[in-house]
């Protein structure tokens, strides 16, 4: 089978958006200089999809964490102890 796109690594997800009912999810790589504290990152690649999709995507990486977490890979924070939406941007 012949893939038609081109694969990207990335270290996480920059920045979300939804405009219009379109999500955006911008990946990002962190460059491996610099402030080791505070790191430079480059946005690599960027998707775009209808936000029913967006919510499909979400919950099956919901899933896959539970997976995970019952076989040990992950352990689970309780909600205190993450920082939740407090870093997301809200659209201008």
């Amino acid at each position: 089978m012949n893939k038609s796109f081109e694969e990207v690594y990335v270290d996480g997800i920059e920045e979300i958006n939804m405009e219009n009912g379109e999500v955006t999810l911008s990946f990002m790589t962190i460059q491996p200089f610099g402030d080791p504290k505070n790191p430079d990152r480059e946005v690599k690649a960027s998707v775009m999809m209808n936000f029913e999709q967006f919510m499909k995507a979400y919950n099956m990486l919901g899933k896959l964490g539970g997976v995970m977490a019952e076989k040990g890979i992950i352990g689970i924070r309780k909600a205190d102890e993450s920082k939740g939406l407090a870093d997301f941007k809200k659209p201008n």
